[in-house]
Parts: structure tokens; C-alpha cells; sequence
């Protein structure tokens, strides 16, 4: 096959590598070709124009169910009252009692405008701290957020505690119960003439 003339298949089509046009020159080291830019650059104001339209649309639709989503947001804070003990927002209990009447409760003070704090405290103030999903941070509350650390903390002390224990047990145990050397020819001939002795 001569020089000039390359497989197209082989080498991507008529798109691929390109014969040299010196007889020496191997394949593979031909001069690379200029790239064509795909992204032109972004210069012109009409394209920044567009770009900025766009994220500012784009925005504005992230906030376009506002109520809902701060709806569903603050309903997975609570927890239902009708002893299902599911988040309010998913109370799949059929038939609830409880549940219509307290997002309805909820929907009403988001559509007044209170803020999600105060929204929490109105129901806290209505049913308890039990109405929460979870501990609020402060004061007493706190301990419900460190007291599991600090258990899962202690109890893997005391494993370690307990595995170290027993090593050390394990390692003086193996020392007391370790067979004699193995006994010698001096020794042998100490118990064959005390031996000796005794008959």
C-alpha cells in the first residue's frame, strides 16, 4: 500500500489522520490541524443580554411556589397529632382527624405572613413540644442533641475498655500455662540418678 493513500475506515473517515505529504514523514507525526472553537466567545451584548434574561427568569420560578414549598417545609417540622406519629405533611393516616385541621391551621398563618418561627411556636403553644419532628436547638433541648453522641461515645470506650481487658487476661493466662523447656541431657541424668536413689 503506498504512502500517499490511508484506509478512511481506519482512521475515522475522510475526517481522520491524512497521509504525509513527505515520503519520510511516518503517519502518526503529522502537523496538527487548527481547532474550530465551538463556543464562540460571548461578546456581543445581545448574548449577555439573553444570558442575564434567562437567570433572572430562571429565579424567578425557583420562588414561584413560595407558599407550597413553605408549606411542605415547615409541615415536615411537625408531627402529626392523631397518634400516627408520621410528619404532618405525609400523614398517610386514612380517614385523619387531626391532620386536615392542622394544615389548614398552618396554610392560614402562612398566608398572614408569620414567620417560620413564630408559626412553630403558635403550634408548640397549641400542643407541646411533642408537635415537633425534632428538638429545637437551646437550653434543655440541647441534650437531645448531644446526649446520643456522648452514649455512643462511652459505650465505645467501655468496648475498648473491655477488648483490652480481656488481651491482657488472654496474655497472662498463655504465660502461666506455658509447657517447660524441653528437658536437657543434664537433666535427664539428675532424675535417673535421683531415681536411682529412691529404689
Amino acid at each position: 500500500m503506498p504512502r500517499e493513500t490511508v484506509n478512511k475506515s481506519r482512521f475515522g473517515g475522510s475526517r481522520g489522520l491524512q497521509a504525509p505529504e513527505s515520503k519520510g514523514a511516518p503517519i502518526g507525526l503529522q502537523p496538527r490541524r487548527e481547532r474550530v472553537q465551538r463556543f464562540p466567545k460571548l461578546r456581543s451584548p445581545q448574548r449577555i443580554l439573553g444570558i442575564l434574561l434567562a437567570a433572572v427568569f430562571a429565579f424567578t420560578m425557583l420562588g414561584a411556589g413560595d407558599e407550597t414549598t413553605r408549606l411542605d417545609h415547615i409541615g415536615h417540622q411537625l408531627v402529626c397529632q392523631c397518634s400516627c406519629g408520621q410528619i404532618l405533611s405525609e400523614c398517610n393516616h386514612v380517614g385523619c382527624p387531626v391532620s386536615g385541621p392542622m394544615l389548614q391551621e398552618l396554610r392560614s398563618q402562612i398566608d398572614l405572613g408569620n414567620p417560620d418561627k413564630a408559626i412553630l411556636a403558635s403550634f408548640i403553644a397549641k400542643y407541646g413540644p411533642i408537635v415537633l419532628a425534632s428538638p429545637v436547638r437551646g437550653g434543655f433541648d440541647n441534650a437531645a442533641w448531644y446526649v446520643p453522641w456522648i452514649i455512643a461515645a462511652g459505650g465505645l470506650l467501655v468496648i475498648l475498655l473491655v477488648l483490652r481487658y480481656w488481651y491482657s487476661r488472654h496474655h497472662q493466662l498463655v504465660e502461666a500455662n506455658e509447657l517447660p523447656a524441653p528437658a536437657t541431657d543434664e537433666l535427664r541424668a539428675r532424675i535417673r540418678q535421683e531415681t536411682r536413689d529412691d529404689i
